[in-house]
């Protein structure tokens, strides 16, 4: 076998002694049909010479001597008949084993593929798996920066949060309380708004109002829209008072309630 996986013969000596035997039999076959053939020429040509006055024993004589040249022939013939089909299936089973080697050997190519394909199967596989993981990995990381990221940002408006609530925490000479919608401060003229009436924002166009919205009271009302603070200067019941008022318009939802920081508030 070769190299490259393609199958080489190579001559034997089996094969040679069986050139050498056939060129024998051929050889053998010949000279006997020759001889026999100049045999009977040659008795033809006797029997023509003598003509009819032979004797009955010289024709006793000939054709014993011919029955005995028969029989050798047909001996000699018969053994190359037998020894030609004896030939026949030699070389018949030598083929079929010939034949069964190469199919082995084919076989054994075969699975020889079989198992390098296999096995670089394994290896892309292993090869894919590996790069997978350095995908996965790469993508946690990805996920952890992410993640470091956004608590950072956390911490930052958490820090930003804790700075306005430590400005925004009320002083002393600042008011605190907490206003209620009514129906007695929601004007039927502004649905969407609640005015607060207190000694501390009553004609005090330049209070600083904080105000937000306290879900904890004790109605518990959830007014979902984001509110304002907005001084009324139009004349009538309302005129010089501050309002909390829904910056989307909608109608404020009575009993709201709203937590009040008026900043340096005077003293009443």
């Amino acid at each position: 076998m070769s190299t490259n996986g393609t199958t080489q013969t190579k001559p034997t000596r089996q094969s040679g002694d069986e050139s050498a035997r056939e060129k024998m039999a051929s050889r053998v076959t010949a000279s006997a049909f020759i001889w026999l053939t100049l045999f009977i020429l040659g008795l033809a040509i006797l029997l023509w010479i003598s003509g009819s006055g032979m004797a009955d024993l010289m024709w006793t004589r000939y054709i014993y001597l011919l029955t005995g040249v028969e029989t050798v022939a047909f001996a000699a013939l018969g053994w190359l008949f037998g020894r030609e089909v004896h030939r026949q299936q030699v070389n018949d089973a030598n083929q079929r084993a010939e034949n069964s080697l190469l199919e082995e050997r084919a076989a054994k190519e075969k699975m020889m593929q079989v198992m390098q394909h296999q096995q670089s199967m394994q290896e892309k596989q292993q090869e894919n798996s590996l790069l997978e993981e350095r995908a996965t990995k790469k993508e946690m990381m990805q996920v952890m920066q992410q993640a470091m990221q956004e608590k950072q940002q956390a911490m930052s408006t958490l820090q930003q949060v804790m700075g306005t609530m430590q400005q925004t925490t009320p002083r002393a000479s600042d008011c605190v309380f907490i206003h209620t919608a009514t129906g007695s401060n929601v004007d039927n003229n502004y649905p969407h708004c609640t005015f607060i009436d207190s000694p501390y924002t009553n004609n005090n166009p330049n209070a600083i109002l904080l105000v937000t919205q306290n879900w904890i009271a004790d109605s518990r009302i959830y007014n979902d829209h984001n509110i304002g603070v907005w001084y009324n200067t139009d004349p009538g019941e309302w005129s010089g008072k501050w309002s909390i008022f829904n910056e989307d318009r909608a109608p404020m939802p009575l009993k709201a309630a709203f937590n009040v920081i008026v900043m340096g508030s005077p003293s009443i």
